[in-house]
């Protein structure tokens, strides 16, 4: 994929199927010139703002852009939250960022020293003093696999408030159009038994439920299955 900071202002860009637009207008400007910013989505009911409590709220309706950009090693706490908070919705699943997500801590170099990409979402929202601030909402990014010849999608979360809104969908057409500039003959992942409607997303993706299963040493006690999609 092409460094967005190649392309010009409000310039769009093909990759694979997914469009990539920069927008370089002052509404954005809390988001660094790198970011690649998909068409504004219309989130009626599911955008949320953030109030003292920290908590998300659901305003009536608004409307956001939604970035998708490269991590940086200083979006760690950003991540962190996200994933801390995510754990929680799934009883027995226990945040362990030193022992089971260490990557996290420096998200850029660790993928990229393994030959890897991760990325980011991020939603312009307004704080608790009506200022507007971009805030982490997702992440993934991807590994080669083990198997030559693939590539193994790792760490995709998104906040629930955001499922069901097709940014899902985008993350994953960026992770395949890269996967087939690099000639992968495949996407490979492993998602906890637990995570359910994942699972279901995967399957509707196409990836296709491998036999047998995993068991992670971890305070979880975690049993994942693996998933794999051929690219043609």
């Amino acid at each position: 994929m092409s460094s967005a900071s190649n392309l010009s202002q409000n310039s769009a860009q093909v990759v694979g199927n997914v469009k990539l637009e920069m927008d370089h207008s002052k509404s954005r400007a809390q988001l660094q010139s790198s970011t690649v910013v998909m068409p504004a989505q219309l989130l009626r009911d599911q955008v949320v703002a953030f109030a003292n409590s920290g908590h998300l709220l659901r305003p009536k309706s608004a409307e956001f852009d939604v970035a998708i950009r490269d991590a940086r090693d200083s979006d760690a706490d950003g991540l962190a939250q996200i994933v801390a908070a995510i754990m929680t919705e799934f009883p027995g699943c226990i945040f362990d960022l030193d022992a089971d997500f260490p990557e996290l801590k420096r998200p850029k170099s660790s993928f990229e020293a393994e030959g890897g990409r991760f990325w980011v979402a991020e939603c312009l929202l307004p704080n608790e003093h009506g200022e507007m601030a971009a805030v982490i909402v997702g992440c993934f990014g991807f590994l080669p696999a083990e198997e030559p010849g693939g590539i193994e999608l790792q760490r995709v979360y998104l906040r629930p408030e955001l499922r069901g809104t097709g940014l899902a969908e985008k993350m994953f057409k960026i992770l395949q159009a890269v996967a087939r500039q690099r000639r992968s003959a495949f996407i490979e992942l492993w998602t906890d038994s637990r995570f359910k409607a994942a699972q279901r997303f995967y399957e509707k993706l196409g990836f296709i439920r491998q036999p047998g299963e995993r068991l992670l040493n971890d305070r979880s006690h975690s049993t994942e299955y693996h998933y794999l999609l051929a690219l043609s």
